[in-house]
């Protein structure tokens, strides 16, 4: 069996806590790279 030329990415979502809207759209913008991206902003620790 060929080794996968892929190299596998890890998001780290247990870091984040709650938040559903912005890990969502965090994944579709690395499913979509058109997307052109995510804003985050937001005090530390929020």
């Amino acid at each position: 069996m060929a080794k996968s030329q892929f190299k596998r990415v890890v998001f780290p979502f247990t870091s984040i806590v709650g938040q559903e809207k912005m890990k969502k759209a965090l994944i579709l913008n690395a499913i979509n790279p058109q997307v052109g991206g995510v804003l985050v902003r937001g005090e530390k620790g929020t």
